[in-house]
């Protein structure tokens, strides 16, 4: 009883708490049905207009515009209800699932395409759903298009009938002219200014060659065509055009911009007197294409020079390279892709980064920018560069052969450069030092000397060797011989080195160079062949024997 009431007085004291952990224990239970929404709730469909008409046998496209108001991502589907049977040849071009992100939206157009033979009626209607690819059942539709079918048109008769005269008159004006005219003449254009013909010639395809001549009678009047007026129409060339030449009169500069400077051009400025220059310049125009001139068309034309010829400057666009992207390759992957280009590369330049990279060194920039891969130069331009400038650590060498540490400064952006020292009895092609040395800083694409120790070779031993043997012996080895000759040998006595320097056994470096020392043979004259007086002079009395 004493414990009954006193749990009826705990929980007249505690009740409230009690009951505040209770009802938020429930809202906590009830909250996730409570915030739970429907996704396709606010995904609005907006249909481009109510009504859309399409001919049978030809097909129209619509356009619905998606939204999505959510704060999330949306994997969505799309389906066409049609009424009738106009779902058969309604349908939705593209995926029918696809992704809209939050707050985004998107076009869905859809294709109606009615046969010819679909018999037209008042109208066809149909709607666009869009569910939740993870819950299908979870939709929206949008308000009902309505889809009019006319009747496919057919060609009017008079139409027909019009086309077919046509083609007839043709026929017989081309019989009629062929038979009157059997062929067509060359019209007069003598007297008359180039420059107010010129589109007439063009568009009847002539292929217009112009020399110029000095004459009063005014600035561009054509003097002389050929072939004449009345003549026979010239033949086509291979390219289709009809040969035609012009002599036209000039008091000042013709006017040349506009044209391609081309071999025959050039042969035409030589043979009126003139002696052109060209100076090439970047242009949007195709090669060739002349930009300026000095003197300008219309002006006195220039002195003639001390060879009779008046100079006459042409700016033309140039043939231009394409300038390579070499944003974010090494330097060696760089120059190679800009001389094959067939350009220079310029000056190279260092942007300190904050990273320390092993790595070479990448490009950040280049001059000219060539990021969207259309810039143009000329050719053997240079194309100036900005390496990222990392830290570069020269490693301790010191000991590793040649080839390792050359392959070690290389993959680390540096070029190497050797020195032979001669360092005692060490081993040859080692390294003894480096210059910057091990554990200093220096900047990427830079120089490091390597001090190598000399290949050295032993002397062989060649005294008492004939001169020729102990030569054949020390080059043998690599080493090279010098004579040098002490005292006189007797008559019958074989010649043999005395003396070698440096002494046998010592190692020297591989193409030093050794002195062998021996004497010097005497030669004996054969008296076979002189007179008795010139092999026997003086007091020996010569006495021949028969």
């Amino acid at each position: 009883m004493v414990l009954f009431c006193g749990n009826i007085c705990v929980w007249r004291d505690y009740s409230p708490v009690f009951c505040f952990i209770f009802e938020e224990r429930l809202f906590r239970f009830f909250e996730p049905l409570e915030k739970k929404e429907n996704i396709m709730s606010i995904v609005k469909i907006t249909p481009a207009t109510e009504k859309i008409s399409c001919q049978a046998g030809k097909s129209a496209s619509f356009q619905f515009n998606v939204s999505n108001a959510s704060e999330k991502d949306l994997r969505y589907g799309i389906q066409v209800r049609a009424d009738d049977d106009a779902g058969e040849w309604i349908s939705i071009e593209g995926a029918l699932e696809r992704d809209l992100d939050a707050d985004g939206d998107t076009t869905v157009i859809v294709k109606a395409a009615p046969p010819k033979e679909l018999v037209p009626e008042n109208e066809y209607t149909f709607r666009l759903r869009v569910y939740d690819a993870l819950e299908p059942e979870d939709a929206v539709e949008s308000a009902t298009v309505s889809v009019e079918v006319t009747p496919q048109k057919c060609p009017k008769l008079w139409k027909l009938i019009a086309v077919a005269v046509l083609a007839l008159l043709l026929v017989i004006g081309g019989t009629v002219t062929w038979v009157l005219w059997p062929e067509a003449t060359m019209k007069n254009y003598e007297g008359k200014i180039y420059s107010n013909v010129s589109n007439e010639l063009e568009g009847q395809g002539f292929d217009i060659n112009i020399t110029y001549e000095l004459s009063k009678e005014g600035s561009g009047y054509i003097l002389e065509q050929n072939p004449r007026g009345g003549d026979p129409l010239p033949e086509k060339n291979a390219e289709g055009k009809r040969p035609l030449q012009l002599s036209v009169s000039a008091v000042s500069t013709p006017n040349f911009i506009g044209k391609i400077y081309s071999q025959e051009l050039n042969i035409q400025l030589l043979s009126n007197n003139f002696a052109p220059s060209v100076i090439e310049e970047l242009s949007d125009k195709e090669p060739g294409y002349i930009l300026k001139q000095t003197p300008r068309g219309g002006e006195e034309l220039p002195g003639k020079n001390a060879e009779g010829k008046r100079p006459l400057q042409f700016s033309v666009s140039a043939v231009s390279v394409l300038v390579p992207n070499v944003v974010g390759k090494t330097i060696a992957e760089a120059e190679n892709e800009i001389v094959t280009a067939g350009l220079e590369l310029g000056e190279i330049g260092y942007e300190e980064v904050t990273e320390v990279s092993g790595e070479p060194p990448k490009v950040l920039r280049q001059f000219p920018d060539s990021s969207d891969e259309e810039t143009r130069v000329l050719p053997a331009s240079k194309i100036n560069i900005v390496l990222a400038k990392h830290v570069v650590v020269i490693p301790p060498l010191k000991g590793y052969s040649y080839t390792e540490a050359k392959s070690a400064l290389e993959s680390m952006g540096l070029r190497t450069e050797q020195e032979i020292r001669d360092i005692g009895d060490s081993d040859p092609g080692l390294i003894i030092n480096t210059s910057p040395s091990g554990g200093q800083h220096v900047n990427p694409g830079s120089k490091v000397k390597l001090f190598v120790t000399a290949d050295k070779v032993p002397v062989p031993p060649v005294i008492g060797r004939t001169p020729s043997d102990a030569r054949k012996i020390l080059e043998s080895v690599g080493l090279k011989v010098t004579n040098k000759y002490s005292g006189r040998s007797g008559p019958h006595q074989d010649i043999t080195v005395t003396k070698q320097l440096p002494a046998q056994n010592n190692r020297v470096l591989l193409g030093s160079t050794v002195v062998i020392t021996y004497p010097r043979s005497i030669r004996i004259p054969s008296m076979r062949k002189l007179s008795p007086s010139v092999a026997l002079p003086g007091k020996y009395k010569v006495t021949n024997r028969k």
